[in-house]
C-alpha cells in the first residue's frame, strides 16, 4: 500500500530547464540543484515542447546574451518585453527592406501568441498551487491545483488514509509533497479556509476567504468531491446497466479496441479487457498492423479483429460478451463484417464515439445511438474503458515510435552501435534530448569524443531540416 501510494505521488510533470552555460533550453522532468532556472509544471509535454522549441529558435537571431534575459522574463510570465523587441526588430529590418527578415520576427512573435492563447495564459508573475480534499469512510482525497500564469496548468488527485485528524493527515501530506523535487514550491500554497493549519511562512500557506484564490481552493474540493465519488465506481452494477441500455445480457466481459498511427506510419493497436466492471490487465494485448499499407482505419480494425477471434476460436478460448471499438459506424461496421461473415460469430459490437474535446460523448450500437445518463454507472464505465484503451494504445504508439525514429537516426551515425543506442536511449528517452546534449555529457556516457561531436552535427542538422 505504501509503495503504491509513492508511485501515486511521484506523478512525472514537464518542466522547462534554462541552463545558462551552455545557454540552451529544454524540457525535462528532473529538477536538479544547479544554476539552471526552472518553469512549470506544464499542461503536458507537447505543449511544453512546443514552447522550447519556438524560444530556441529565437537563440540565433537574439544573441545568446539578450535570449537568455528574454526567455527568463518571458517564461516568468512576462510577455511584453520579448513582444516589444521582435515587433522593433521586424521593423528596423523593414525599414532596410530586409523583408524576409522581418517576417521572420513577425511569424515567431504570432506563434509564440497563438499559443498563450490557446492555453489561456495571462500575464503575471505569481505562481500558486491550490489544495482542496473530501472525506469518504477512513479515506481522504487530496487534490492538487497547479497554477500558472493565471491558468491551470495540472492538477492531480490521490487519496490516502485518514489519520488522527484531517488537519494532521494533510499538514503531513503537504511537507511531504514539497519535499520532493518535481514539486517546485510556487509562490502562494492556497489552502481550505476550513482547516485549523498552524502557519507555514517558508511556503507561504493561504486560507484564503474571498476572491479568485478562494474560487481556486473551491475548484479544488469539487474536483476531490467528484473524484471520491468515481473511485468507487460499483463494476457489477454498471455492467447490469449497460446490458440494460443496450437490450442484452449483462456483458461479464468486455474487450475493447482502438487504433493509433502517424500519418500512416507505425500503425498499431490495441485491446483492453474489463471483467465484472474491473480492468484485466493481464488480458491486455498489442498488435503492430502487418497487412496495412497506408492510413486506413476500416483495414486495421478488420486485420485485428480477425487476428483476435480467429485465435481465440482455434484455442477454444472464451469469447466476450460485447466488443467496444473506439470509432463510429465505419469502425463498428468493419469489426461487425469480420466477426459475422469470416468467423461465424455473432457478438454484439458497440462503437465508443468521442466530442471534439476529445472526451467519451455516447455509445453507438445497431446504428442508433444508446441513450445513456452522463452521471450513469453505465456511462461511467464506458468512459473508464475509453480511457483505458486510448491510453494502452497511444503507450504502446509512442514506444513503437520513439524506438524506430531513435534507432533509425541514430544507425546513420559512424560508431554508434547497438550498446551505445541503448545507453543513449536510456538515459535521454528521445532524439530532441540527444540533440540538445553538450558533447561533454555524451562524452561521459563512454562515447569517443569524434564520435559525440559527429553525433551531435548530425542531431543538430537533423533538427534544422
Amino acid at each position: 500500500m505504501i509503495r503504491k501510494q509513492k508511485e501515486r505521488d511521484l506523478k512525472v510533470y514537464a518542466y522547462l530547464k534554462l541552463a545558462i552555460k551552455p545557454a540552451v533550453l529544454s524540457v525535462t522532468t528532473m529538477i536538479s540543484a544547479d544554476e539552471a532556472a526552472y518553469f512549470g509544471p506544464y499542461p503536458d509535454f507537447k505543449v511544453a515542447q512546443t514552447l522550447s522549441d519556438l524560444l530556441e529558435g529565437l537563440k540565433p537571431l537574439l544573441g545568446t546574451d539578450q535570449w537568455l534575459q528574454n526567455c527568463h522574463v518571458f517564461l516568468a510570465g512576462d510577455y511584453q518585453p520579448l513582444q516589444m523587441l521582435l515587433t522593433q526588430r521586424m521593423q528596423q529590418e523593414a525599414t532596410k527592406l530586409n523583408f524576409e527578415l522581418a517576417a521572420t520576427y513577425r511569424n515567431y512573435w504570432q506563434k509564440l501568441a497563438t499559443l498563450i492563447e490557446q492555453q489561456h495564459w495571462v500575464a503575471t508573475r505569481v505562481s500558486q498551487d491550490a489544495f482542496g480534499y473530501a472525506v469518504k469512510g477512513n479515506q481522504i482525497c487530496l487534490t492538487t491545483l497547479f497554477i500558472r500564469q493565471e491558468s491551470i496548468q495540472q492538477r492531480t488527485a490521490v487519496t490516502l488514509k485518514l489519520q488522527a485528524s484531517i488537519e494532521q493527515t494533510i499538514t503531513a501530506y503537504l511537507t511531504r509533497f514539497y519535499q520532493q523535487k518535481n514539486h517546485l514550491t510556487p509562490t502562494n500554497v492556497l489552502l481550505p479556509k476550513e482547516l485549523t493549519l498552524a502557519t507555514d511562512r517558508e511556503h507561504n500557506w493561504q486560507q484564503p476567504e474571498h476572491g479568485s484564490q478562494r474560487g481556486a481552493v473551491l475548484l479544488a474540493i469539487k474536483f476531490a468531491q467528484s473524484q471520491v465519488v468515481t473511485a468507487k465506481l460499483d463494476g457489477q452494477q454498471a455492467v447490469r446497466d449497460l446490458g440494460t441500455a443496450l437490450g442484452i445480457p449483462a456483458p461479464t466481459r468486455i474487450e475493447a479496441f482502438d487504433n493509433s498511427n502517424l500519418q500512416g506510419a507505425d500503425l498499431v493497436s490495441a485491446m483492453v479487457v474489463f471483467e465484472h466492471g474491473r480492468p484485466l490487465k493481464s488480458n491486455y494485448r498489442k498488435y503492430k498492423i502487418k497487412t496495412v499499407i497506408g492510413q486506413d482505419d476500416y483495414a486495421a480494425m478488420r486485420e485485428v479483429i480477425y487476428r483476435r477471434y480467429s485465435r481465440l476460436l482455434k484455442t477454444g478460448s472464451r469469447l466476450p460478451d460485447l466488443i467496444l471499438i473506439d470509432g463510429g459506424p465505419g469502425q463498428v461496421t468493419a469489426a461487425q463484417g469480420v466477426l459475422e461473415d469470416q468467423l461465424g460469430l455473432l457478438i454484439p459490437v458497440a462503437g465508443m464515439v468521442k466530442d471534439q474535446h476529445h472526451r467519451t460523448d455516447h455509445l453507438l450500437f445497431t446504428g442508433q445511438i444508446v441513450p445513456l445518463e452522463k452521471t450513469s454507472l453505465a456511462f461511467r464505465l464506458l468512459t473508464q474503458i475509453q480511457n483505458e484503451v486510448h491510453r494502452f494504445v497511444i503507450t504502446y504508439f509512442r514506444q513503437r515510435h520513439e524506438k524506430s525514429g531513435f534507432a533509425s537516426m541514430l544507425d546513420t551515425v559512424p560508431g554508434i552501435g547497438p550498446k551505445r543506442k541503448q545507453v543513449l536511449l536510456r538515459q535521454f528517452g528521445a532524439i530532441e534530448q540527444i540533440a540538445a546534449a553538450p558533447v561533454a555529457e555524451l562524452v561521459k556516457l563512454g562515447i569517443p569524443a569524434a564520435v559525440a561531436e559527429n553525433l551531435n552535427k548530425v542531431l543538430s542538422q537533423a533538427n534544422r531540416d
